[in-house]
């Protein structure tokens, strides 16, 4: 009799644990909407307001309502883990940076004089496909879709001399999949903006580096 009291209890306790679940996602959503949760690093684009402009530090991007902004590691720094200032994933219907593996995001890289950004190698990905030049954010960029594990991408990429720009779309699949068509992608990537003050500190590091 005790065993099948007990057997009871946990069958009860793990119901309980399955509610729970669900009542974390229900959760999620409303975070989604009002950013209560969100990550210190991150924005969420408040729900009255169609986008909410998002800065990182030496660049700004706008963030649809609905969609995450975060930092990206900073894979130049000293520090290990270090945010960058520059480099920033942009993720619809996220709640946290992880949701970047399992959403479609736009991430958006950019360096100057100091740091070279390199073109995509597009050996690393399959079914490899030119597309025609895309005029966006003031930038001419060379663009191609591929496939990298199965997942669809659109990478956009500038070489402007002193600035390279990147663009990377997940594109996702399913109803919240989103492609460079999508008048939301375009205005996070025309959005992409060096401040001034990045500017100015790659040509003032090119030029101690010259002095040198």
């Amino acid at each position: 009799m005790f065993k099948i009291i007990a057997t009871f209890l946990v069958s009860v306790l793990c119901l309980g644990a399955f509610a729970a679940c669900g009542s974390s996602d229900e959760g999620g959503d409303k975070s989604k909407a009002d950013g209560t949760d969100a990550p210190e690093n991150s924005i969420n684009a408040e729900a009255n307001e169609a986008y909410t402009l998002y800065d990182a530090g030496e660049v700004t991007v706008d963030v649809p309502n609905g969609w995450l902004a975060f930092r990206n590691i900073d894979v130049h720094a000293e520090e290990n883990g270090a945010l960058s200032t520059r480099s920033v994933t942009v993720c619809k219907g996220a709640t946290s940076e992880l949701d970047m593996f399992s959403k479609p995001y736009v991430k958006l890289d950019y360096q100057g004089a100091n740091i070279y950004l390199s073109r995509p190698m597009r050996d690393f990905y399959d079914n490899v496909v030119d597309l025609d030049p895309v005029d966006l954010g003031g930038h001419t960029w060379e663009a191609f879709s591929c496939d990298s594990m199965g997942t669809p991408l659109v990478i956009l990429y500038v070489d402007e001399g002193d600035d390279q720009f990147m663009a990377t779309i997940c594109c996702g699949t399913g109803d919240d999949a989103i492609s460079l068509e999508d008048e939301q992608v375009k205005r996070i990537i025309n959005s992409y903006t060096v401040k001034a003050s990045a500017d100015e500190s790659s040509e003032a590091t090119d030029g101690e580096s010259s002095e040198q």
